[in-house]
């Protein structure tokens, strides 16, 4: 699918982006079923929050790849995307790897991976997939120090907890997550609605009231990484809901 592109971006290669597009996608294949299709990446619109209120603009879409493409720019260079940040189980990870791939390969945006599938593979997926960094655990504090080191040139990479990435001498380097978020009312409200899905339409409304998880499933990812239970206060709902 994503091949039917190659032809059109070979005068493209390493386009400059345009300055400043951040694209959170949660992307698998065309297929009947899919988890996008029923439901939001919540996750997703609470990084999207996060970095908005630290003053950078991001586009949240969750779909099919041959949609991401499109979204990527590619045929037009002033749509490019400066950050890619893709979430990765093992449903999605054929999907989420070729599509880094070809990100990196055709544009100059910067690829950021998380979820579990990335994560447990580690150094096998960043090679794979080209990404520039894989993120651990909880993503909202490691993905904005990343946008200032990559977009801003603050900071250094090999000081932000959580994050995985293959330095210039090829190595794999590996950092420890930092602790989970305990306040949770203290992280800002995520905005309702996404800005592009392929979600069928519902009546429903989804919402996370807390974090973590337990239990300590050998199978689980969730349950190992994520500190213990930690929820949201009452009115601090409430008022998402709202």
């Amino acid at each position: 699918m994503i091949a039917q592109y190659k032809k059109e971006t070979d005068d493209l290669k390493k386009t400059k982006p345009s300055d400043g597009r951040i694209l959170l996608l949660y992307i698998n294949r065309l297929g009947t079923g899919n988890l996008y299709q029923n439901t939001e990446p919540l996750g997703l619109k609470a990084l999207a929050a996060f970095i908005e209120e630290k003053g950078y603009s991001s586009y949240v879409y969750s779909g099919s790849v041959h949609e991401a493409v499109k979204l990527a720019g590619i045929g037009a260079p002033e749509k490019m995307p400066a950050v890619v940040g893709l979430y990765c189980d093992f449903e999605t990870l054929s999907a989420v790897e070729s599509f880094s791939r070809f990100l990196k390969e055709n544009t100059s945006a910067k690829v950021f991976v998380g979820g579990p599938q990335a994560v447990a593979l580690g150094e096998e997926f960043l090679k794979r997939s080209r990404s520039d960094a894989v993120v651990c655990g909880e993503g909202e504090y490691p993905l904005y120090e990343l946008l200032e080191f990559f977009m801003r040139g603050a900071g250094r990479m090999q000081d932000i907890a959580g994050v995985s990435y293959i330095d210039s001498a090829g190595s794999f380097i590996k950092i420890p997550p930092r602790p989970p978020i305990d306040k949770l009312d203290l992280l800002p409200l995520r905005r309702s609605g996404i800005d592009g899905t392929a979600r069928k339409a519902a009546r429903n409304y989804s919402i996370l009231t807390g974090r973590g998880c337990p239990f300590s499933c050998a199978f689980c990812y969730e349950g190992s990484v994520s500190g213990g239970v930690r929820l949201r206060g009452v009115d601090n709902s409430l008022r998402e809901i709202r």
